[in-house]
């Protein structure tokens, strides 16, 4: 994650990167691990709220929603794989 200014809090163009790297790194049986870096100080603040006015969910159901509703982000399906 690239946003240090923000802690690496996610946009919504984050987001969408995230998903698809998710949803292509689940398809990739070769990868067993994958380890996600921030720069800066802080390596993610959660959601960024400045840029979610007016948003409506777009995130439903996509592979990122399993991250959602877990506060340590490491209750997803899949994560001990």
């Amino acid at each position: 994650m690239n946003r240090p200014q923000q802690l690496n809090a996610l946009d919504l163009v984050m987001r969408v990167e995230l998903i698809s790297l998710l949803t292509e790194v689940s398809a990739d049986k070769s990868i067993r691990v994958l380890v996600l870096t921030g720069v800066g100080k802080a390596f993610c603040a959660d959601g960024d709220i400045t840029t979610m006015e007016g948003v409506k969910a777009p995130l439903e159901g996509t592979a990122l929603n399993i991250f959602s509703n877990s506060s340590d982000g490491c209750k997803g399906k899949n994560m001990g794989r």
